[in-house]
């Protein structure tokens, strides 16, 4: 029975991007906190706004749009570091040996 409430198959969330969706979403979180930057994202939506001829009701759509421009070079920039400090780390780690007992 296909019923037109038939469920779509619905990709899995491959565990390296969910692992990157919530860095990328506390980075935002964290960067929004930052007034300077709070600031230069709500500038940037009020151009929007200006430049669509002050047309109200689409203040969520300038705020998404100016974040996204102000934001994303941030997060880029603050994920490629972290991922070359963790690389860098990883490659700075020895191996430890293993001390053996001696039997008594």
């Amino acid at each position: 029975m296909g019923g037109f409430m038939k469920k779509t198959s619905q990709r899995e969330l491959d565990p390296r991007d969910a692992l990157l969706l919530k860095q990328t979403e506390e980075l935002r979180l964290h960067l929004l906190g930052i007034d300077g930057i709070r600031e230069r994202v709500s500038s940037r939506a009020h151009e929007l706004y200006e430049r669509r001829g002050a047309d109200h009701g689409r203040d969520l759509e300038d705020w998404v749009k100016a974040e996204n421009e102000v934001l994303s070079p941030l997060i880029e920039q603050k994920l490629e570091l972290s991922r070359k400090t963790s690389e860098g780390t990883a490659r700075n780690v020895t191996p430890t040996k293993r001390l053996s007992r001696k039997p008594n």
